[in-house]
């Protein structure tokens, strides 16, 4: 099975290549751990759906168990759900199963799968600049949205050119036990 090591930038080109594949063969989902250098002993599952019609379901989310699963909808749609594109898909729920394991293994103040203290600061400090975007509707999403932009995949959404929030944040990520580590 394929591993995408998020460390490093190649892997992200085998990705893609990966994909393209699977789209040749017609196949609806497209099966693959990530990893961080290593740093996860199995790996976290991952799966990439292809859909036909956008389906009233969300089009990413993270299991019980720690699964990711991703849903696509064709390059149209893609560039509408998909901020960053798949690969931004992709670190932005990568860091929603950091607060989760974070959670999960009591480590730092990580509460309810999601949520954390500074974060929820960080969220009120800047709600007016995620105002009327995806990262403004909860304090774990602006996070996450933010690891997504830090990590390199932007879009087009304004509160991204904002170095001051992203520099806020980004001191949040390097000061916290469980994301310091996945910090490029």
């Amino acid at each position: 099975m394929f591993t995408l090591d998020l460390s490093t930038y190649p892997n992200i080109v085998l990705l893609s290549q990966r994909v393209k594949e699977f789209k040749k063969d017609n196949e609806e989902t497209f099966h693959f751990t990530l990893n961080w250098a290593g740093l996860f002993q199995e790996g976290i599952p991952i799966s990439i759906e292809t859909w036909k019609l956008r389906p009233d379901a969300d089009w990413a989310g993270i299991h019980q168990d720690g699964e990711i699963t991703i849903r696509t909808f064709g390059k149209r749609g893609n560039s509408q759900f998909h901020r960053g594109g798949i690969v931004g898909t992709i670190y932005h729920e990568f860091f929603h199963y950091l607060q989760w394991y974070g959670c999960m293994a009591e480590c730092g103040d990580w509460f309810w799968d999601t949520h954390h203290t500074e974060q929820k600061k960080l969220y009120d400090c800047w709600s007016e600049s995620f105002e009327g975007f995806y990262a403004g509707s909860f304090p774990w999403e602006a996070a996450a949205e933010v690891y997504r932009v830090i990590s390199g995949y932007t879009s087009a959404e304004a509160w991204e050119k904002n170095q001051s929030l992203k520099k806020d944040y980004l001191r949040f990520f390097q000061g916290n036990e469980m994301i310091k580590h996945f910090v490029k």
